[in-house]
């Protein structure tokens, strides 16, 4: 942790002195599941959910770039662990606090960004369907019991304009791939997050 963070301090002192450091605000939608290594998790589907958030650009070198990303994003899954006569459909919604640090590599309209993402559950409901009925509640040890924690990889394109008194209006295509299993029950098998998002960057530089 020190020397990563004895990097950050480095790549932000060496920063162009002409660059400014910006602010962005995010928002935008995306679909989501949950991908089960063991075949016997179960059939999944994608469920559409929104993320909005903030951040910061930090100049590194002419066409490189850090940013620091905070946001509450939805994602989920529709579990589909049916047998022969019997129907059973979980209908899984979760949120997450995720803050992604990230590195831009391109020029003032269009850029690739990557990077690794933390995230800390917010919420977790499951409605399941079986037999004609339905239960709704919180995510337990008692339904599907889903870790607190969760981390993975994202990256992806974006293209932006110049507006007026130096803001940026930007779009970006991401692809998000957990790389923890989620569930804390080990007999759920290996199941890590997969969402797919597009959304608006607005954004200024600090001080304007």
């Amino acid at each position: 942790m020190r020397y990563a963070l004895a990097t950050l301090l480095m790549f932000t002192l060496a920063a162009p002195a002409h660059a400014q450091i910006g602010l962005h605000l995010l928002g935008g939608a995306g679909s989501s599941t949950v991908l089960f290594e063991d075949e016997d998790g179960g059939d999944t589907g994608y469920k559409l959910g929104y993320h909005a958030g903030a951040g910061l650009t930090v100049p590194v070198t002419r066409g490189i770039g850090l940013r620091f990303d905070a946001l509450y994003v939805q994602k989920g899954a529709v579990l589909d662990a049916s047998e022969p006569g019997v129907t059973i459909e979980a209908d899984v919604d979760l949120a997450y606090f995720e803050f992604a640090p990230s590195v831009t590599f391109g020029d003032e309209h269009v850029y690739a960004i990557g990077g690794p993402w933390f995230a800390l559950k917010a919420a977790c409901d499951v409605s399941i369907t079986a037999i004609g009925m339905s239960l709704d509640q919180e995510c337990g040890e008692d339904t599907l019991d889903i870790k607190d924690t969760d981390f993975g990889v994202a990256g992806g394109l974006g293209m932006k304009v110049r507006l007026v008194a130096g803001l940026t209006l930007g779009l970006e295509g991401i692809y998000s791939a957990g790389l923890a299993n989620v569930s804390a029950d080990d007999s759920d098998g290996n199941a890590k997050h997969q969402s797919m998002r597009g959304r608006l960057v607005i954004s200024m530089p600090l001080g304007w």
